[in-house]
């Protein structure tokens, strides 16, 4: 305890100060054994594309590696602290994988095991990547990988994202409500808030007949029917990736398929079985798996219901209703508004980034993202300061700087 209590790189070791404490709890903080660190696997999909992202460097750079390799001559030693250099990079990013916590919380007999599973897991995520169209044959980033990069911050909603901004149904949804600006805006935040919020309801909540319902709507059929389409080849590609790593390509032992369950065609069943095929050492936390917005049910086959405070916010903008409708806490309903307000300006940057002049997807993102900010900050007493800024084209914009009151 008290090696912890010092200053990280400065102190050896610390003191620890007990004050208003029994001392039988004292007695008991100073002589309990340490909690068992256990570690997992060590990267998510979005964190691979930025790390494909900083091996590869910008196409700006190329003048300036190519300087900072002629600094060097044969036979010297390359420049560690030369990020500039392609090589550093590599080795930093092989380093960096090779030698993830998770390893190092295993026993000798499951390390190599794990080890050879870390590597099957980084194929499947690098393999996603590429039928997303995100990585090229040479692992470079491109199509719409920036905007995934740029709201990694909020995965696994920023693939999903990505993926119906790739088949234009956003732009499609533009142009259907073209005449009707506030029904696209209203269906635009209930599409997002099903991709970007995971707020569920308890599985006691009554679907009757309410009009103030807590419960998400439905997205649009042909958000859903595209959000189901990315979901099913995650699972499939995952699924297919933990079968190859296995010595004889099946999850289940031969012993299980007395009881009917010969098929491995899906992940969703793992969780219901007596023996879980994985290992107890292995933590899958759900949150690591690149899939949003899906669909799930209860022990008894009920459909789990979402909390849709984001898109009630947008509709009424009272705080109060956050707690009396919704049923959130006071310690969360600030951070849960806060972050959703983040994803609204985190799109609206990501695509003023790749997208054409007078892009109406745009446009409408940059409206919603105003409303929304405004609506949070009235809500919760912020005031807001307004610059006046010059942009690129020479126009002059408006733009927010926020402050608490």
């Amino acid at each position: 305890m008290s090696g912890r209590a010092g200053r990280r790189g400065y102190d050896s070791a610390g003191t620890v100060i007990f004050m208003a404490l029994p001392t039988s709890k004292t007695r008991r903080l100073l002589t309990a054994s340490l909690a068992t660190l256990r570690g997992n696997a060590p990267y998510t999909t979005s964190f691979l594309l930025r790390l494909f992202d900083y091996v590869n460097g910008w196409k700006d750079q190329e003048k300036s590696i190519t300087e900072a390799k002629e600094k060097f001559k044969k036979g010297k030693l390359v420049d560690t602290t030369d990020t500039l250099n392609t090589e550093v990079r590599i080795k930093a990013a092989l380093t960096l994988l090779d030698n993830c916590f998770a390893l190092y919380t295993k026993d000798e007999a499951k390390r190599a095991a794990f080890n050879r599973l870390l590597k099957y897991l980084t194929l499947f995520n690098v393999q996603l990547l590429r039928r997303e169209q995100l990585l090229n044959a040479k692992c470079e980033l491109t199509g719409f990988a920036q905007v995934a990069t740029a709201l990694s911050s909020f995965e696994p909603g920023n693939l999903v994202f990505v993926h119906i901004l790739q088949k234009g149904e956003f732009h499609k949804l533009c142009k259907k409500y073209a005449e009707e600006p506030k029904k696209l805006q209203d269906t635009l935040i209930l599409i997002l808030a099903h991709i970007f919020t995971n707020k569920r309801l308890p599985i006691s909540y009554d679907t009757g007949d309410d009009s103030n319902k807590p419960a998400l709507k439905p997205m649009p059929d042909e958000f859903q029917t595209l959000v189901d389409e990315y979901n099913s080849n995650v699972d499939k590609l995952l699924l297919a990736f933990l079968q190859l790593a296995t010595e004889k390509r099946h999850l289940q032992s031969p012993v299980f398929e007395l009881t009917g369950k010969i098929k491995e065609d899906s992940l969703d069943t793992a969780h219901l079985d007596v023996v879980s095929p994985f290992d107890e050492d292995l933590i899958l936390d759900e949150k690591l798996m690149p899939a949003a917005a899906r669909t799930l049910y209860d022990h008894r086959g009920n459909k789990i219901q979402m909390n849709s405070y984001a898109y009630d916010f947008w509709k009424n903008g009272s705080k109060d209703d956050l707690i009396k409708i919704n049923k959130l806490s006071q310690l969360e309903y600030w951070y849960l508004i806060d972050n959703f307000s983040h994803v609204l300006i985190g799109i609206y940057s990501a695509l003023f980034d790749v997208s054409k002049q007078r892009d109406k997807l745009l446009d409408v993102m940059r409206e919603i993202a105003d409303e929304y900010e405004d609506k949070f900050k009235k809500a919760f007493s912020m005031r807001s300061n307004i610059e006046e800024t010059v942009t690129v084209e020479g126009k002059r914009e408006k733009t927010k700087k926020w402050h608490r009151s």
